[in-house]
């Protein structure tokens, strides 16, 4: 492991005594943690990539790092020893982290979605006003995590909506809540 530098109990002390209140000292470590953190995890990832060229290792951490810490996708338990499922995922969710909202982004995810699970790359989507849409995807097999996934990625590529509505196969994958504002992904026949 790459050693890291202790910046916080480092930088408390090389402050100088005289203007050591407690509220200068109380943001001066929120400042020098959040330095602290982002420190710890370059010296993972760095560690990660050092370990990487070792014979017999696996690359499974290298996707699990992005994933983790560059993308906000940690791999599902599903996808323990699934990392082709896990490296589709990721590249979902970088198209969805990209995502202006636009008709144009959501259906650049959509037609990635409808290629992927044994997709054949049919979809169809409407959008009425930029709060309302209605999506259907055809020829997918999806597992019940897939089936969550496929909500939640475009869910956060569109952003805020009033309605949504998202058909996988001709059936209800996902319907707006307006009461509790939420989502339900159960399937529905």
């Amino acid at each position: 492991m790459i050693k890291t530098f202790d910046y916080l109990t480092k930088g408390i002390e090389r402050w100088p005594e005289k203007t050591r209140g407690a509220k200068a000292m109380r943001y001066l470590s929120v400042y020098l943690q959040s330095i602290q953190d982002d420190e710890e995890q370059l010296a993972e990832l760095l560690s990660a990539f050092v370990n990487w060229y070792r014979p017999g290792q696996s690359f499974t951490f290298v996707l699990d790092i992005i994933g983790a810490y560059f993308l906000g996708q940690p791999r599902p338990a599903e996808f323990a020893t699934d990392d082709e499922s896990y490296r589709t995922l990721l590249v979902a969710r970088t198209i969805a982290r990209v995502s202006d909202g636009s008709e144009g982004a959501v259906i650049l995810l959509i037609d990635f979605l409808a290629r992927i699970n044994g997709g054949q790359g049919d979809y169809f989507v409407v959008s009425g006003p930029p709060e309302h849409w209605s999506i259907d995807i055809f020829g997918v097999t999806l597992s019940s995590i897939w089936q969550s996934l496929y909500v939640t990625l475009i869910f956060d590529t569109i952003g805020a909506v009033d309605s949504f509505t998202l058909n996988i196969n001709n059936n209800g994958a996902g319907v707006y809540d307006s009461e509790t504002q939420g989502y339900d992904v159960a399937l529905y026949s």
